[in-house]
């Protein structure tokens, strides 16, 4: 469980979603899916099974992703690329995998600390003093793979 943080289940993700603010060069390119690479946070190293992808979709002002449960940040406010992330729900769907649903607690651990971001058109990074969480652009990956 998320210390800090509400986990809700059964979301009905409509409706929820972030604030960015609109014509902020950093922000704007942050639209798109991404798909984590690399991570760690306040409960260490984020160590995923190579079957699972950790993905994260930002669409304007939705973001949401999936890793074994989908997750959704709401009240997520940009500025500059400084970054405020409110609260992290999730749905409560029991991975099949231990480790999987271990690898996702202390995914969205990080994911919900996160203050800063650096984006350029292949690479995301979220982080803080504690947190670095390294998305490349899904579509980019899927290209160069087909």
């Amino acid at each position: 469980m998320l210390e800090g943080r509400r986990l809700l289940a059964g979301l009905a993700f409509a409706g929820l979603g972030a604030a960015c603010q609109p014509g902020d060069g950093a922000a704007d390119r942050l639209d798109g899916t991404w798909q984590l690479r690399s991570g760690a946070g306040p409960r260490g190293e984020v160590v995923m099974n190579d079957t699972v992808d950790v993905l994260l979709t930002i669409d304007g002002t939705d973001w949401t992703g999936s890793v074994c449960n989908r997750y959704v940040a709401r009240d997520v406010e940009v500025d500059g690329t400084a970054l405020a992330i409110g609260d992290v729900a999730r749905t409560e769907m029991a991975c099949l995998d231990r480790d999987v649903m271990d690898a996702e607690d202390a995914y969205l651990a990080a994911f919900a600390e996160v203050t800063g971001f650096r984006v350029d058109e292949e690479t995301l990074t979220l982080r803080n003093d504690e947190v670095e969480l390294v998305y490349r652009r899904a579509e980019a990956r899927e290209a160069a793979d087909g």
